[in-house]
């Protein structure tokens, strides 16, 4: 049974490796369709099964919505950059720095910062380089270009292996949602509900994971 879906670069790149062969594997019956791209389909007239979307949280909406996980974005640099230009202790220090901007619609998303005290910053990353899809803006951070924000359920692997290395911990950057989405119906298609239970129970596993807050 054939199953459409549609999904941000960011699941079908740096996170298919994590998901998509034990999925496979334990839904041998399931032909997967994946379809990968930033912008909101059109899920019925695209006719996709369901779709993985990762935003604030969702308004109402015809559709069905199913959170998958809640994740903490983070700022993170390689450790060949911060070698080299070091490592920030204030945001405040940022403005020296290389931001690398994720330029997501066409409009640059700032980062705001919150201290522990309620404090918060807000920081537009207008550095050299802006990057308009997640998969390049990781690229880019890998190569030491400078900083950026991702979800932590993205960079989990980088910061576990020292990719990657977390830049102002004790600031909370905001957060993220994951979603199942999916047109109503009376009676949930059995390929739809495989792979929305299987989403959530990797997202819980990975979350169950200690926070990596490594600095050098």
């Amino acid at each position: 049974m054939l199953l459409r879906v549609s999904a941000p670069l960011v699941i079908g790149t740096l996170e298919l490796s994590q998901w998509l062969p034990a999925f496979l594997a334990q839904y041998p019956g399931i032909a997967l369709d994946l379809s990968c791209d930033d912008r909101l389909v059109d899920l019925i007239g695209g006719g996709f099964d369901m779709a993985l979307r990762i935003a604030g949280p969702l308004a109402d909406s015809t559709l069905v919505a199913r959170e998958l996980a809640v994740t903490d974005m983070v700022l993170v640099a390689s450790p060949r950059y911060i070698a080299q230009w070091g490592l920030p202790r204030h945001p405040s220090d940022l403005g020296r720095h290389a931001l690398i901007g994720f330029a997501g619609a066409r409009a640059l998303s700032a980062w705001t910062l919150t201290s522990a005290r309620g404090t918060q910053v807000e920081v537009i990353p207008q550095g050299r380089l802006r990057v308009d899809a997640i998969p390049g803006l990781h690229a880019a951070v890998l190569a030491g270009q400078g900083i950026a924000a991702f979800t932590r359920l993205t960079v989990q692997d980088d910061l576990l292996h020292g990719r990657l290395v977390r830049v102002l911990p004790q600031q909370h950057a905001g957060r993220r949602h994951y979603y199942a989405v999916y047109p109503h119906a009376r009676q949930l298609a059995p390929k739809v509900r495989a792979l929305a239970g299987f989403m959530a129970r990797h997202y819980a596993a990975l979350q169950q994971l200690p926070p990596v807050i490594p600095e050098t």
